[in-house]
């Protein structure tokens, strides 16, 4: 971004080198990979539907559970309109270019949080790490979203350390296309207003300025999104209204079932219980919930969820627990995947994660109130995944990618340590 990042030559030709890697490695794993798009899972063959009514003018975005979000089949639309039949293979080398964007991202926010050595470090990391780039075929929102949410918060921190009110309204944009691509980064944006408040940097005045000016951004970005399905469906939707469907998917009789219940997950109970329409339009005793209105059905579910939770509140407990213990274990849910893939995906991660826990703790201990930021966007996932609805999907693109950054302090410091001719700086900041 000119004019807002400025890097001596040499530490461009560093980024190119560090893009280079990243473009290389994910597209070799793009072409290697025998998963094939529109395969990976049901919402691909959403989005491409969603994104043909655009093209034909069509923005009723109801799938039936709850309406999308539009950012991405509106990537897709344009996508169709450009490259007309060879849409499906340049969404591929789009997303594989946005990774590399991302690669980019994380350099910038670990080198604003650290130093540019743990900056390099993460940048690697992220370019190996596979979870982070196994959707880059997958035509779904998770590969744009991921490189959207890390320069937010890239933006984010800047904003807290510069006077200029343009890098808050960066960041208002960014969370405004985060949002609009999917809406659980709205649970984040107390965390940033909170963050304005307590910048003691600046003036109260100021600090009032930042917040509004963060507020305001959003409201005007999503005010055609929101009044199309106010004229629609009757609500001023500003992203999507699938809060309701995800939070009785993870609070309900069904919900239990999933996490609870050990099932051989090639047995017909599994398999009916993985088909969410159906079991909770059964559970909630609602047959005809799929023929009501998009207002309708939301209110439904959730009034149900609330109903469950305050009749259920063992069963909550105990289910909650369960999946705050999961959230800090690397890899699939065991339950639903089969074993080797489930040991495959969690020897993977086990490493990343625990140098990531060690940096987080490193760096909290060393300068916690640097890291208030961080705290702040890990709750709004803990609370995503352990109260609304937990899927190991969310946590790979909504966080590792932070995970990461942090696993390059110990990895940073044991660097230094092997190589001790290196240049040393600090790598903790004031």
């Amino acid at each position: 971004m000119p004019g807002f990042i400025r890097l001596p030559s040499s530490e461009k030709k560093l980024l190119v080198y560090l893009i280079a890697v990243n473009l290389f490695i994910t597209t070799a794993f793009a072409v290697v990979s025998h998963d094939q798009p529109l395969k990976f899972m049901p919402d691909e063959q959403e989005y491409v539907q969603l994104a043909d009514k655009a093209l034909h003018g069509d923005f009723n975005f109801d799938i039936g559970r709850f309406i999308r979000s539009p950012l991405y089949p509106l990537f897709i639309a344009l996508v169709k309109i450009i490259f007309g039949g060879h849409w499906l293979n340049a969404t591929i080398v789009i997303q594989i270019l946005f990774q590399a964007v991302a690669c980019a991202g994380l350099y910038f926010l670990a080198k604003e949080i650290f130093n540019r050595q743990a900056a390099i470090i993460s940048a690697l990391l992220f370019s190996i790490y596979i979870p982070c780039f196994y959707y880059i075929k997958a035509i779904s929102s998770e590969t744009l979203y991921q490189t959207n949410y890390i320069w937010l918060l890239y933006f984010f921190i800047i904003s807290l350390k510069k006077p200029r009110v343009r890098y808050v309204i960066i960041t208002g944009i960014l969370f405004s296309l985060a949002y609009l691509n999917r809406s659980q980064i709205g649970l984040f944006a107390p965390f940033i207003a909170f963050g304005y408040l307590l910048n003691t940097q600046l003036t109260p005045g100021k600090r009032l300025l930042r917040i509004v000016t963060f507020i305001a951004i959003p409201v005007l970005i999503t005010l055609p999104w929101g009044l199309t399905n106010q004229r629609i469906h009757d609500m001023y939707i500003t992203s999507s209204n699938g809060g309701s469907w995800v939070f009785i998917a993870g609070n309900s009789n069904t919900g239990y079932g999933q996490f609870m219940n050990k099932l051989d997950i090639n047995s017909k109970e599994y398999k009916e219980q993985q088909n969410l329409e159906l079991s909770l339009s059964k559970e909630m005793n609602e047959p005809d919930i799929w023929s009501k209105s998009a207002k309708e059905k939301q209110q439904v579910f959730s009034a149900y969820g609330k109903k469950w939770v305050k009749e259920n509140p063992g069963k909550f407990a105990k289910l909650k627990l369960k999946l705050a213990v999961c959230y800090f274990i690397p890899g699939l849910m065991k339950q639903h995947h089969p074993f080797k893939k489930w040991l495959m995906s969690f020897l993977i991660s086990l490493p990343f994660y625990v140098l990531g826990y060690i940096g987080i703790i490193m760096a909290l201990k060393t300068n916690w109130k640097n890291h208030l930021w961080f705290v702040g966007y890990f709750i709004t996932i803990l609370v995503l995944m352990v109260l609304i609805d937990f899927s190991s999907r969310f946590r790979t693109y909504g966080i590792e990618a932070i995970y990461l950054m942090y696993a390059a302090v110990p990895l940073s410091l044991l660097v230094n340590k092997l190589f001790p001719r290196l240049e040393q700086r600090s790598l903790f900041r004031n």
